[in-house]
């Protein structure tokens, strides 16, 4: 049953459009709310927003409306739709600045339910330096780990990634690899239908060495090629970066290699937001809605990624350093390396989106995860044809023309192995997205 009020109040998310109003100094009750609702010892927070006139009280949680009293410390609250119909009944006390009761909710009875205000942000956004320890790295993505660091829409957080193995900035091993990630960064105000933006402001490799894989991954080639290939003995993979000139070569190349000479171009493989429920998702192989392991060659300095947000928090997870990367991973894997990061985060209330997707300067990209390259060309697919019609007001048919004369897809990663997943990107170039008269009403970026 509880499933039921988790999929109800993320619905009144992704359709709520009015910002929540702010406190009243003078009423004890008025003004925005964080509240929790607990039942089957499963949790919920959303938003709500209370107006007190005397003893009356209105209000509403997204687009649920309140109705109720307020006297002597105790509330009372009827719920209920658009249409009138009661949803559920609050009853509750107000103690040292908190909310606590009892109540109803779509004929479940709540264990308890709990109102606190939400944090309040300091006048100015605020810079983190995060230094993860050795025990603090993680490789799953869950919201049942403790936040690694508590930080405000508009912050900026400097930290530092290591590689898939667990080597840091001197090459050292810190921890077991696994592809440890750093987080979850916890983004006070967060709720669930929400929409992170995380803004790479740098993304820079901070050592001397890479390794990369050298056998292609057998999905992304002819079986026949595959099966009659031969691997080179002896042959290292490992190489040199050129902090000062952005290159890359190995470090004991072959005689047909010993000319290359790649540009660095770094990139974080992972960056994903707790999953929904109980999930705990391994950052090595799985990617989905929520992010994780997307291994887009794009996602470096300068290019926002847009999350959906499952929990309250939020919850950030980042890793997997990359000093490059080619389309589709085909080795198996990039330069990998450590990387220096700082991003700044912000918060675009109740605009939960399906797929997660990012920009940079000229491009939209939307980032489709599935177990095979056609399913995540679909989800690719269908979040590019839902941004073009919720952002520009575009019915299936004009989406679909624009669609079929200007978007452009990268593979951006082939699975390995049977627990890996494929990630496709389907972009449209910001100068066509121009042309189609974005309604004032609309706002998906910040």
């Amino acid at each position: 049953m509880f499933k039921k009020v988790l999929s109800l109040a993320v619905l009144c998310l992704a359709l709520a459009t009015a910002a929540l109003g702010a406190s009243v100094p003078d009423a004890p009750i008025s003004g925005a709310w964080t509240l929790t609702f607990t039942a089957s010892g499963e949790s919920h927070a959303v938003r709500a927003n209370l107006e007190a006139q005397g003893t009356n009280v209105t209000g509403h949680i997204y687009r649920t409306k309140l109705k109720g009293t307020f006297e002597k410390d105790r509330l009372e609250i009827i719920m209920a739709n658009d249409d009138g119909v009661e949803q559920g009944r609050l009853s509750g006390v107000l103690r040292d600045g908190k909310l606590t009761g009892s109540g109803t909710l779509w004929g479940l009875t709540l264990d308890s339910w709990a109102a606190v205000r939400p944090a309040a942000a300091p006048a100015a956004p605020q810079t983190h330096t995060y230094a993860p320890t050795p025990a603090s790295y993680q490789r799953y993505l869950s919201m049942a780990f403790p936040a690694a660091l508590r930080v405000f829409p508009g912050d900026t957080v400097r930290t530092t990634l290591i590689d898939e193995d667990g080597r840091d900035a001197s090459g050292k091993s810190i921890t077991v690899g696994g592809f440890p990630v750093v987080g979850p960064f916890y983004v006070e105000n967060a709720m669930a239908g929400d929409l992170l933006a995380v803004r790479f402001t740098k993304v820079r490799i901070n050592r001397e060495t890479a390794e990369s894989g050298h056998e292609l991954v057998g999905p992304a080639a002819d079986p026949n090629y595959v099966r009659h290939s031969k691997a080179a003995k002896n042959f290292d993979a490992n190489w040199k970066l050129n902090l000062a000139s952005g290159t890359a070569s190995l470090a004991k190349p072959s005689v047909a290699l010993t000319s290359l000479s790649l540009p660095v171009q770094p990139m974080v493989g992972i960056v994903g937001v707790a999953p929904p429920g109980r999930q705990a998702m391994a950052s090595r192989s799985v990617g989905d809605n929520y992010g994780g392991h997307l291994d887009y060659n794009e996602i470096r300095e300068g290019v926002t990624v847009y999350l959906p947000v499952f929990h309250e928090g939020a919850r950030l997870f980042l890793g997997d350093g990359h000093a490059a990367q080619g389309d589709g991973q085909l080795s198996g894997e990039g330069l990998e390396t450590s990387l220096d990061v700082e991003f700044t985060v912000n918060v675009i209330p109740q605009k939960s989106f399906p797929v997660p997707y990012a920009e940079n300067a000229s491009e939209m990209m939307f980032i489709g995860v599935g177990g095979s390259i056609e399913l995540a060309l679909q989800r690719a697919t269908t979040g590019l044809a839902v941004y073009l019609e919720r952002e520009y007001g575009l019915n299936s048919t004009e989406s679909a023309t624009v669609l079929g004369v200007a978007a452009q897809y990268r593979i951006a990663k082939v699975a390995v192995s049977p627990d890996e997943q494929t990630t496709v990107v389907a972009k449209i170039q910001k100068s066509v997205l121009e042309q189609l008269g974005k309604p004032k009403q609309s706002k998906t970026t910040p």
